[in-house]
Parts: C-alpha cells; structure tokens; sequence
C-alpha cells in the first residue's frame, strides 16, 4: 500500500477528518459541489495535515505497555498495544487500555510522494 494512502486513511479517520468528508458528500449528493472539487479538497486536507504534523509537533511522551502483535508490511509497522502509560513532557500520565500504532521511516517517505506534488 502507498505510504500517502496511508496518511489518508489515518486522517481521515479522526474526527475532523470524518466531519470534512461527511460535508463533503452532503455537499456532492445535494448538487452544491462537483466530485471532483470534493476529491481535490480531501487531497489539499491530506497534505496540509501531513505538513502541521511535520513541523508544528514539539512534544514528546515516554511510553511502557504490553506488545500483543507486529506486523511489517510494505515498510510499515504496525503495533498492537494494550495496557499502555503514557506520561508527557509536562508530567501528565495516561492510561490506555488498548491501542495501534503504526510507523514508518521518515527516509523512506520521499519514495512515495505523490506525482503531482
């Protein structure tokens, strides 16, 4: 799987990402934009997000939990994780029942940039 798809598929997902394709497709099915101006949007908002994440991230966190699987894939990893504690630079801790996290190298990145990019 390209990795920008898998960018997509991970913003996309959250809430914002969610709230911007449900008005999008309102917006399409009611006649008031073209597919196609849909479709450039989402891509705009792809980018756009992969670009704050990139240079506007400064915080870091430690974190110590239980490994229940991994998986690597196309050069991506994929971790299930249960029991995680979190605890942020500024001293808050979080407890996590269960969660996936998914990583790739930055290097590798630049592989799979988008032609019209």
């Amino acid at each position: 799987m390209p990795l920008e798809r898998v960018y997509s598929e991970l913003y996309r997902s959250g809430s914002l990402g969610s709230a911007l394709i449900e008005a999008l497709d309102d917006m399409a099915t009611s006649h008031e934009m073209e597919p196609q101006l849909a479709g450039q949007i989402l891509r705009q908002f792809d980018k756009t997000m992969e670009e704050s994440f990139r240079g506007q991230t400064r915080a870091k966190m430690s974190h110590k939990g239980h490994l229940r699987t991994y998986r690597l894939c196309d050069d991506i990893w994929s971790f299930d994780l249960r029991d995680i504690d979190f605890k942020m630079d500024n001293g808050e801790k979080v407890h996590v029942k269960r969660m996936k996290a998914i990583a790739f190298s930055s290097d590798r990145k630049e592989t799979y940039k988008r032609k019209e990019d």
